[in-house]
Parts: C-alpha cells; sequence; structure tokens
C-alpha cells in the first residue's frame, strides 16, 4: 500500500528545518503528547529543552526511491515531496484553518474576476547557485509547469506569465480560478533555479538547486540522497541540522527495525502494521511516535475508465461489489484505519454522507454474467507495489474477484515503474493513496476530464469522463462563495459514488517515527512560517496534512500530499 499518486500536498513530515539532534545519551524518555490521530494512537514525543542549536545530522527512512528531483519532470510520490521540500521551496503552504497562504512568494492578489492574479515576490532570496530568486526565475519556472508534458494539466487555466517588474508577476487565466494560490501549494509550486530547469538530461533530474533550507550534495539511486545546510538560507537562523541523509527503504517493517536498530533516526510509515508496532515501542520508551491527525488520503482501487472492462459500469460495479471491504479493515488495518465511503474524512467541512457500493457477492456475480454475455470475460491485471503486506492485501483482494467469476491477475512492481505506468495509462486495475488536499480544488486535475487516451500522460489518472463531475468541479474553482462550493464539492461526492470512479478502502494513516534524541519533530501546519523556537498551535481539524509522510501528489496539494500533516515545508 505504498504511496503512488503525485499529490500535490507538501510532503513534509518532519520540518526538517527546525528539528535538532541531541548528542547526548541521557535523554529523558517519551511522553504523551496531547496531538491524537483519526485511530485513536496518541503521539508519544520527547520536548525539547532550551533555545534550538545549529549541529548535528538525521538519517530519514523514505518508503520509495524518486525518479529524479526536477520538479517540472519528476514523478514525485510522497517521498519525492519530503526530499523536495528539503531543497526547493513552495511559493504557496496552507495554514491552519485550511487556507493556502504565500510562502516563498510574498503575497497574492486577485481581482475581482478571479481572471487576474498578481504574485509579489520575496526580496533577497537567492538560489543555491547565487542566482536571484526574482520574478523572471518563478515566471520561468511556472511557464515550464504550464508547457510540461507532466503537469501541464494542473495550470490549465493559465493563459500567460508577465513578469511586471523584478518583484512582480501577474498571471492571467482563461476562466475564474478563486482557489489558485492552493495549486502553488503543490508539485507545481515547487521553484528550481533557471541553471537547473536549462540542464538537459541527468544534469536535470539529479543535480538539484533550490532556494530550499538544503543544499543538495550527492544522489546515489536506490541508496540514498545526502542535503547540507544552506547557510545562506532566506528564513534567517534556520535550518539547525547540518546534514540530512535519505534513505529510500521500501518494506516498512524494514525501515521500523532500522528506526529501532538506530540505523535510521526518523522514518515515515503509513502501513497500519507498522504503526501498530511503533505504538507499542512507543509505550514502552524506546522511541517517539507522531500521528497525522489531520484530513487523511484515501487507499482505494483505482480503475482505469478509457477502456475494456472498465469503460463499462457494470464491470466496475463488480469489483466494488465482490471485495469484503469490511474483512479487509478487520484482517489487515491492526485498529488503525477507518473503513472509507468517500474522498474526504467525516470530519472535514467538505464531507456529505454518500453510499459507495457494498459488499454483496451474489450482485457481483450477476452483473459478471450480465457483462460475459455482451462482451466476454471480465479480465484484468491488478497492479501493486511490492512488500510482503501488500501482497497480502492484494491477494485477499484476488481471491474475492475469482469467487464471483472475475479473471485477475496480480502483478507487482516498485512505486516509480508503477507511477509512470498509472501516468501513462498503461494499467488495468491499481491499489492507489491519493487525496488529502485542505482544499479540494488541489485535486481539480485528478478528478477534471483529461485526454484520457491510453499511453498519453494524464493527471486524470483514473481516466474519468464524467461531465456532472467536471462541471461540479469547474464550479468549486470558479467561485468564492462557500456554501456554493460546499454544494459543489457535494455533487463531487455522489457522482463518484454513483459510477464508481473509484473503489474505496480506507482512510489511512500516516505517522512518524523517531529516536529519544531527535527533537522539534512537528506536525501542525505551516510550521516553517514560525520564529524559530516558536511553538505551533494545534492543528486544524479540517486541516488535510500538509507535509507528511504522505503519497505522491504531483502537482497537487500543498501539501505543501501531498497529503500533509507533519507541518509544511522543511
Amino acid at each position: 500500500m505504498r504511496s503512488r499518486s503525485f499529490r500535490s500536498l507538501v510532503a513534509a513530515v518532519a520540518a526538517l528545518s527546525t528539528v535538532a539532534v541531541a548528542c547526548g545519551s541521557d535523554d529523558p524518555p517519551p511522553t504523551e503528547g496531547a496531538e491524537e490521530g483519526p485511530s485513536g494512537v496518541t503521539d508519544v514525543s520527547v520536548e525539547a529543552e532550551g533555545e534550538p542549536q545549529v549541529g548535528g545530522s538525521l538519517s530519514y527512512g523514505v518508503e520509495a526511491e524518486t525518479d529524479g528531483w526536477n520538479p517540472t519532470s519528476s514523478q514525485w510520490a510522497i517521498s519525492g515531496h519530503l526530499i523536495g521540500m528539503a531543497i526547493f521551496d513552495p511559493l504557496a503552504a496552507y495554514d491552519d484553518t485550511g487556507e493556502a497562504k504565500p510562502y516563498l512568494a510574498e503575497s497574492f492578489e486577485v481581482d475581482d474576476s478571479g481572471m487576474v492574479w498578481t504574485i509579489g515576490v520575496r526580496d533577497g532570496v537567492s538560489f543555491h547557485d547565487g542566482t536571484p530568486c526574482d520574478a523572471a526565475a518563478i515566471a520561468d519556472a511556472l511557464e515550464r509547469f504550464r508547457t510540461s508534458f507532466l503537469t501541464q494539466g494542473a495550470l490549465e487555466p493559465v493563459e500567460s506569465i508577465t513578469v511586471i517588474d523584478p518583484s512582480t508577476i501577474e498571471v492571467r487565466m482563461s476562466t475564474p480560478w478563486f482557489t489558485f494560490p492552493a495549486t502553488l501549494t503543490t508539485q507545481v509550486g515547487y521553484i528550481a533555479a533557471p541553471a537547473q530547469l536549462a540542464a538537459e538530461g541527468q544534469a536535470s533530474v539529479g543535480q538539484p538547486i533550490g532556494t530550499g533550507p538544503f543544499v543538495f550534495e550527492e544522489w546515489i539511486p536506490d541508496d540514498q540522497l545526502t542535503v547540507v545546510r544552506n547557510e545562506s538560507y532566506w528564513r534567517e537562523g534556520l535550518p539547525y541540522l547540518e546534514e540530512v541523509t535519505f534513505r529510500p527503504i521500501t518494506d516498512s517493517t524494514s525501515r521500523v527495525n532500522a528506526l529501532l536498530a538506530r540505523d535510521l533516526d526518523v522514518i515515515h510509515t503509513v502501513s497500519q502494521e507498522s504503526i501498530a508496532d511503533l505504538e507499542v515501542e512507543a509505550g514502552n520508551g524506546e522511541v517517539q511516535l507522531l500521528i497525522d491527525p489531520t484530513e487523511q488520503e484515501e487507499y482505494f482501487l483505482m480503475p482505469n475508465q478509457s477502456k475494456p472492462p472498465f469503460d463499462d459500469l457494470r464491470a466496475r460495479l463488480a469489483v466494488a461489489h465482490a471485495i469484503d471491504r469490511q474483512e479487509y479493515i478487520e484482517v489487515f488495518g491492526s485498529g488503525i484505519v477507518e473503513l472509507a465511503n468517500g474522498v474526504f474524512m467525516p470530519n472535514s467541512k467538505w464531507f456529505v454522507d454518500t453510499e459507495a457500493p457494498s459488499y454483496d457477492p451474489e450482485e457481483a456475480a450477476r452483473l459478471v454474467e450480465e457483462y460475459e454475455a455482451e462482451k466476454g470475460p471480465i479480465s484484468f491485471t491488478l497492479g501493486a507495489t511490492n512488500d510482503p503486506y501488500t501482497r497480502s492485501v492484494i491477494q485477499s483482494f484476488v481471491e474475492d474477484l475469482e469467487a464471483v467469476g472475475i479473471e485477475v491477475e496480480a502483478d507487482f512492481t516498485e512505486q516509480a515503474q508503477q507511477i509512470s505506468a498509472v501516468v501513462g495509462g498503461a494499467y488495468d486495475l491499481v491499489d492507489w493513496r491519493q487525496f488529502a488536499a485542505p482544499d479540494p480544488d488541489a485535486d481539480y486535475m485528478w478528478w477534471h476530464r483529461g485526454s484520457g487516451e491510453p499511453g498519453t500522460i494524464d493527471l486524470n489518472l483514473a481516466r474519468i469522463d464524467n461531465p456532472e463531475l467536471d462541471e461540479a468541479l469547474e464550479t468549486g474553482r470558479t467561485t468564492d462563495d462557500p456554501e456554493v462550493r460546499a454544494e459543489a464539492y457535494a455533487r463531487v461526492q455522489q457522482e463518484m459514488n454513483e459510477n464508481v470512479h473509484y473503489i474505496w478502502l480506507n482512510h489511512t494513516q500516516w505517522a512518524i517515527g523517531a529516536a529519544n534524541d531527535v527533537r522539534d519533530l512537528e506536525n501542525g501546519p505551516l510550521a516553517a512560517l514560525r520564529r524559530p523556537g516558536e511553538r505551533r498551535a494545534p492543528p486544524h481539524p479540517d486541516l488535510a496534512r500538509g507535509v507528511s509522510p504522505a503519497r505522491p501528489q504531483l502537482p497537487s496539494r500543498g501539501q505543501p500530499s501531498g497529503s500533509a500533516g507533519y507541518g509544511p515545508l522543511s
């Protein structure tokens, strides 16, 4: 159940710029914090004492390797965002009310029509190579996002990007877009230096140059990536750490064991089993545990609706009715996660109670028989990431599907390969994790009709073609009336379930495990916008994680992710 969605979401599970590692071995045992995740698991952490000091290093275990570090062309899941946020800064980030605010940008202003946005550029910010991060550099990056084969769908309404002066950019839209800054919290808001964006080949993806708190030093694919302190970071006094090494370890149990063995200082995980294990270890005083208390991503099966069999609603319904979701929760949930019936958590301000197809094997078999009489057998490949836990889950689904007459073959691959296949439409049905943006407009590109052709890049990963859904999404984007927006996203949820665009399984639960000598781990919004030493306010209950160990999110959320939750921005 690895993250494979590109989600926008700032994906930084810990505000690395504010993390310090103590050198002594006499640290007090973890104490329970006040935050509690949706699962009821409580934070267990060590309070920092005294003023933060510059120094120390951190080793961070992430769930997967990433295909590169160019925000305009690389496919970032949560691990990509975690590392990306150490090197780059997004133009915007979410505050504790779930509203996108300027971050690397100085200001955002919009005219009454919602079609002309003015971005104020922060003075005195430089890229790691010394180049000024001025209006020309930011406009160049935004233009590359707008024309990139990978990210152009995220900025589709943008008609022109104009440098007014060195500190001002004007962005004109083809249609009103009142929530534009929410998209700038996602991958399309991460600003790389002109030198990196102009480079070709490996220099473009393998030698990142940003404005962030850490400077890229070395990348050994499938082994580690190292960053060092940015001595000239625009946020005075930050970061505190001298060095961070990220290590991709795909098996969640192996990440936990590496933390317990002190081969790693921090890990992130979405595995229910691993979170349960960390809860026990935290209770014994062995580690710290932080639980994301906010809007979660959903884990679901995603059908490719541009080709048979899933261009037919009956096939999608058959799969949905065949899978015993409640049994899945009881067997694999470890008491950590909750059954999902839609794209929002029940405590979200966007949530409406809509019905998802329930377990009904007799109805599933009837639909299979009806489809087969007209079009032949329902036969497809079910793709998933290649780790032992996910293999067990997928095998249980295969058994449910075969029991009603569906022909299915499981195919297990690494996360980066899975993402590439899905973005290109080269899949039938996959297990996926995504959608935790504080503002649902940041997920627009994932749901609105795109090109839909197999073999072509399309951020509408499920290849949904639903005019009613498109209309609701457009309404949510083109108005600033909160009641109208709420009605629009209620329609979105209804359309998704009536047409089975996704087969919901559970709301995910992200967690961070840390050694006891790590301090100032955060799980609140906009952590990086606080002054050094300033404590965060409790996260807003409707805020979808902002930077956390979440999942892919390409241009998606600001998370600044993907998913959100552990403070944004490194």
